[in-house]
């Protein structure tokens, strides 16, 4: 099927969707209602969705810019608020970014009777766990179904509109192919959508990247349990799971990486698809066991249920493990 350029397939970078959103959010000033109506719409609910305000809120005057102070847009809106975004495609916050950002924003208005709105717009995708500590900042996350949610009945409206959302959705539909595809299959994208899907069932999962010298992989991590020696956790690394454990002792590192594996194989017989490792490290994170990702969906198409179920067995043991070596 043949596809029309799409001018975001080359502007991939932050400083490109900047200027979309600044040139969206433009579009919801009043003067512009009778140049394109539905464009006018869609920037309004647009800005209303960074705001996180309802159809009751309206504007009367805005003025949007780019690169104050190095925040990425900002919008002074009605003269009562000052709105500021932080605007990420695939990295992530650093540096305390945030924090200082606000203050910025707080220090430049102090004295003034302006409200100060912080948002966070997240286009490839983030781990629930960054997200949550990002809100903890006062920071409003948007993500990007909450973007073709607001835009999609407008797109007719204008060719950049279009082109826009047609670039997220392809996106969106790279990272939901785990759902369609084999496992073999699977690109970056679809791995993090496996890990977004899969993080609803685990409590505190996280997940990124991790490197190494082999070249690093895309890591899961969760269900940390603190033993007087070492720290057990479960760690998917792509194409298999892994049984952790943490050790910062290093006198004795060995002696507690071997404790630590009989007492596991002592705790998994009902589940032989759990082997040790081809070998076992030495540093202070070390695998003491896996299972190649095949032993839990098979060859074919994976069930996040069953997964998730199977996953919580394996919860179970290493719980089992730390409260025998703290007994």
């Amino acid at each position: 099927m043949k596809t029309q350029p799409n001018i975001f397939d080359f502007a991939t970078s932050e400083l490109s969707q900047d200027a979309m959103f600044a040139w969206l959010m433009s579009w919801s000033s009043p003067q512009y209602k009778e140049d394109n109506p539905m464009l006018y719409s869609a920037a309004v609910e647009f800005v209303r969705l960074l705001l996180n305000k309802n159809e009751k809120f309206h504007i009367n005057k805005i003025e949007v810019g780019r690169q104050w102070q190095n925040i990425d847009v900002w919008a002074e809106i009605n003269e009562d608020i000052l709105l500021i975004i932080e605007d990420k495609v695939e990295t992530s916050e650093h540096s305390n970014q945030l924090e200082r950002y606000r203050q910025i924003a707080q220090d430049e208005y102090v004295g003034q009777n302006v409200q100060i709105f912080c948002s966070y717009i997240k286009t490839g995708n983030e781990p629930n766990a960054v997200l949550s500590k990002i809100r903890e900042k006062g920071y409003h996350t948007i993500e990007r179904n909450d973007i073709l949610s607001c835009i999609g009945k407008y797109c007719s409206c204008h060719l950049l509109l279009q082109d826009y959302y047609t670039h997220l959705k392809n996106i969106d539909t790279l990272t939901q192919s785990y759902q369609t595809k084999l496992m073999k299959d699977w690109d970056w994208y679809a791995w993090q959508g496996f890990y977004k899907e899969l993080e609803k069932h685990l409590v505190g999962a996280n997940w990124g990247y991790v490197a190494n010298p082999s070249g690093g992989f895309l890591g899961m991590w969760w269900h940390f349990e603190e033993t007087d020696d070492a720290e057990i956790y479960l760690q998917f690394e792509q194409s298999k799971l892994c049984f952790k454990i943490a050790v910062e002792e290093v006198e004795n590192r060995t002696d507690i990486r071997w404790k630590y594996y009989k007492m596991l194989c002592g705790n998994s017989v009902d589940c032989p698809e759990i082997k040790r490792p081809e070998r076992f490290g030495t540093g202070t994170y070390m695998t003491i066991a896996c299972v190649d990702v095949e032993n839990l969906w098979g060859e074919s198409i994976i069930n996040i249920s069953d997964v998730a179920k199977k996953l919580h067995e394996y919860e179970a043991i290493v719980s089992k493990c730390a409260e025998m070596a703290n007994n």
